[in-house]
This record gives C-alpha cells, structure tokens and sequence, in this order.
C-alpha cells in the first residue's frame, strides 16, 4: 500500500512540476549518474514521467553541488554509497518553448547489485553502452556518447 501510494504521489508531482515547466520555462540543474560494470552501464525506468530507460539521477537541490547531488541521488534511488564521481561532462536537454535541462554527467565503476527504491524505480537493467534499450528519454544518447568518449579518452592513456 505504502508503495502504490508512494507511486502515486510521485507521478502527481511529476505532473505538477511539467505544468509548472510548462508556463515558466525555466533552466532545471540535473545529475546523471553511468555506473559501469563488466562493459554494461546501469539504467532505469522511472515510476512517474516517461515510461523510458534513463541513467539514475535527478535534478539538483537549491546550492547543492553536482557531485553531491549525484551521491544523493544514487543512494535514495538505488541505495548505493557512492563516494567519488568522474565528472565525463554537460548535457544541454529542451529549450525553443520548454524548459532547458543542464544535466551534469558522472561516471564510476561499481560492480555492487544496486536495491531500487520501489517508490522511485519500476526496473533497473544493465547494457552494453553500444547496446542501448530503444525507449530512452531525451538526452540519454548524448549522455552514452559522453561515455563512450570518456572510456576511449582513458584507453588512450
């Protein structure tokens, strides 16, 4: 009960915030989190918004850091401690008559089996980056591509 409830009130916020985006078209600061593991990245679906595949992560609280905000989501989301993020970098989302999301990308390898937060998370998955699910939100391709270039940046090394 706890949890359809929880459900429910996520998406009804979810709703709230889109029509608020809606008529003040505002710049939302964001996190991403790829988590790595054995060549497949960590992605989820979210109870509320789009019924697509994203990386885990949420927008940032007034004066949090990205880094911290990244920590922060992970562990409510999959209940996992995170200490230290690469930063791999930004992605610009939206805009022309929406609201624009400045998304921070972080990357770390952690090969621990994450505990999604029923409330928040429908379905965790791992793939390969080249082998995404096609259902994805915006964004989400450009985030992998950000990998993708980080991973060859430290092969290079």
């Amino acid at each position: 009960m706890r949890v359809v409830v929880g459900r429910w009130l996520y998406r009804a916020a979810a709703a709230a915030i889109g029509v608020y985006r809606f008529v003040r078209r505002p710049t939302i600061h964001g996190v991403r989190c790829l988590i790595e593991s054995d060549g497949r990245v960590l992605m989820v679906r979210h109870t509320y918004g789009p019924s697509a595949w994203t990386f885990p992560g949420g927008r940032r609280r007034r004066n949090e850091e990205s880094p911290d905000a990244a920590r922060r989501e992970i562990a409510e989301e999959l209940s996992l401690d995170v200490p230290r993020w690469t930063p791999i970098g930004q992605v610009r989302v939206g805009g022309a008559g929406e609201a624009t999301q400045v998304v921070d990308c972080y990357w770390c390898a952690d090969d621990r089996k994450p505990v999604p937060n029923a409330i928040e998370i429908a379905e965790v998955g791992w793939f390969p980056i080249d082998a995404m699910p096609e259902a994805t939100i915006e964004g989400t391709e450009a985030m992998a591509r950000l990998l993708s270039d980080h991973q060859a940046s430290v092969a290079r090394r």
